[in-house]
């Protein structure tokens, strides 16, 4: 399926991608709409975008069901931190003092 998307809407994509250039997440997220929208499949949407084929599949069935609003809404949390508060303390006082360059100083820290 393809050309799907009006022109208002691919322009309203276009617009909406400008604004959240900056969130990779949801950017990604446009782009595999528009790209599926230029006939893509989502094998190869997947290999541009380097992600797996069944995280854009499941993008493609959030926008089909729910649209853009949902589309763009990140329910990812993240882990919970295997730093404790005086550790989590120690470290931005010493990253507060110190500029590192890479990761190994850090862990002096």
């Amino acid at each position: 399926m393809w050309d799907f998307l009006d022109s208002y809407q691919v322009t309203e994509f276009k617009r909406t991608h400008s604004l959240y250039r900056s969130n990779q997440k949801k950017s990604e997220r446009i782009k595999a709409i528009l790209f599926f929208n230029r006939g893509y499949s989502h094998e190869e949407i997947a290999e541009t975008l380097s992600v797996d084929d069944t995280t854009e599949v499941w993008w493609h069935k959030i926008f089909s069901k729910k649209g853009m609003k949902a589309l763009l809404k990140v329910n990812y949390k993240g882990d919970r931190s295997k730093l404790n508060a005086d550790h989590f303390s120690k470290l931005s006082l010493c990253l507060e003092k110190n500029l590192f360059i890479g990761q190994r100083g850090v862990c002096l820290c």
